[in-house]
């Protein structure tokens, strides 16, 4: 349980942080989704790089001289 006096620092301390806060410019907006368009770019490539990386998957190749069908 929080006694009032804590309830209003937390209040006024919420309202001190409210003042400052803006909403991001148009420039910074631009930028940030530039830099997450980047980051899933290289993601992506990372991704390829490590699906090439990998060997084939294997076939089986049937033993011809078999007799017997699975």
């Amino acid at each position: 349980m929080t006694t009032q006096d804590q309830q209003a620092a937390r209040r006024a301390a919420l309202a001190e942080a409210q003042s400052d806060w803006r909403l991001p410019d148009a420039a910074s907006q631009r930028k940030r989704a530039r830099s997450a368009a980047v980051a899933l770019e290289r993601s992506a490539e990372r991704a390829r790089a490590r699906k090439e990386s990998r060997p084939r998957h294997l076939r089986i190749v049937p033993d011809p001289n078999d007799t017997q069908a699975a």
